[in-house]
């Protein structure tokens, strides 16, 4: 559970999902692996804390320094949130008439975290405080 200072609360779980590659390391007794597959199987549907964190910032639910506060590797969520203000830059720079209204309300989305001067690039540091934490199992 997820609790701010407003009040307010989320649920953030992660999410774990029976792959080959999870059935493979939980036979193998290799239990430091599962941080490294719930972030490559994101695409599965699996999910770190720090993903589900992302994901209510993205969303607007929560800011920055809130959703960093409650991360639990701080510079891996740095780099997530970078990737994706990369990213939005990009689209925004390379929008084409194909692009969906799906896309971009979605774009759109994520411009207003930097137009409404919630964060910038500048924001997101990096420090080796944790770096390469995400596969080590605490």
């Amino acid at each position: 559970m997820l609790r701010l200072p407003n009040g307010k609360s989320y649920v953030v779980a992660e999410i774990l999902i029976n792959t080959p590659a999870v059935q493979e390391a939980l036979r193998k007794g290799e239990f430091h692996r599962f941080k490294e597959l719930i972030v490559a199987g994101h695409a599965q549907g699996m999910q770190s804390f720090d993903q589900g964190i992302c994901d209510l910032f993205v969303q607007q639910k929560i800011g920055y320094e809130d959703a960093l506060e409650a991360a639990e590797y701080k510079n891996e969520f740095r780099q997530m949130v970078k990737q994706i203000m990369e990213k939005v830059a990009s689209e925004t720079v390379s929008s084409d008439s194909a692009t969906t209204a799906k896309n971009e309300a979605e774009t759109e989305q994520h411009l207003s975290l930097f137009e409404e001067k919630i964060m910038t690039l500048s924001d997101v540091h990096d420090d080796n405080s944790d770096a390469g934490s995400i596969f080590t199992h605490r």
